[in-house]
């Protein structure tokens, strides 16, 4: 299966379970009362994230473009953090408003360049490196279940991704004018995700948490420069997806 079949069934998947939660919500003689802690939640965050750092042809100049022939996916942990606000409470359901803060680091796209896109020209290896914080409003739906040991929920939320990038490049046989090096640049990008999972109660002010999250992290560029001047800077698009652990202490 290809990846952006991959992508189109996450993107059903996410559809059809927010649905179905909404559905469910509103069933409210089906479901037994919250065993979830109520109050303002503070919540830490450890996960595992595939991302896709995407990223277009390299234009040296009117004359030489060259291609990227690479792998696009890595595997990093995820860092974060969050805060959560109950605005509406009742007996099957609670919609909370938050922050959280997630973190990302060595986000890396690694390969071959093609010089002028030809194969016959593969002469240097390469490394996109990507770093990212971002800083999302959140809102998210909680429901409870016919079972007393977990409540689930749908989550998403928009805000800021600060998103860093460098580049570098070095012949695969030794030369003496070496490779291209890009300045590391900052972009400050709209960011999103949407997601859901569980929360299990632990005690009457803790709980743990396990979820699944799509996050669109931008579309931003590199430095033109370095020890060269491109003629356009490189455009990278990144995306991630993560299963996520949490710790909830709640502040009743």
């Amino acid at each position: 299966m290809d990846c952006g079949k991959i992508v189109q069934l996450h993107r059903l998947y996410i559809i059809f379970f927010i649905s179905s939660l909404f559905v469910l919500g509103y069933q409210k003689n089906t479901f037994a009362a919250h065993n979830i802690p109520s109050g303002t939640t503070l919540s830490l965050y450890a996960g595992v994230s595939n991302a896709e750092t995407r990223v277009n042809r390299m234009i040296l100049s009117a004359l030489e473009t060259d291609i990227f022939n690479g792998d696009k996916y890595s595997n990093k942990y995820l860092l974060g953090g969050g805060v959560a606000f109950p605005y509406i409470q009742e007996k099957n359901r609670t919609i909370r408003f938050g922050l959280d803060i997630f973190h990302l680091e060595h986000l890396k796209n690694t390969g071959r360049v093609l010089q002028y896109d030809l194969p016959a020209f593969d002469n240097y290896h390469y490394k996109l490196d990507v770093k990212s914080t971002r800083v999302i409003l959140t809102n998210e739906w909680d429901f409870s279940t016919p079972f007393k040991h977990f409540e689930i929920f749908a989550k998403g939320g928009v805000g800021l991704a600060v998103n860093r990038v460098g580049y570098q490049d070095n012949p695969i046989t030794p030369t003496p004018d070496g490779g291209i090096h890009l300045s590391n640049k900052k972009n400050n990008e709209l960011a999103y995700d949407i997601g859901g999972g569980i929360h299990i109660p632990f005690s009457k002010n803790i709980s743990g948490t396990l979820q699944y999250q799509y996050a669109d992290l931008g579309d931003f560029e590199s430095s033109r420069s370095g020890n060269i001047v491109l003629l356009k800077p490189l455009h990278v698009k990144l995306r991630t997806q993560s299963i996520i652990a949490g710790i909830n202490y709640t502040i009743s």
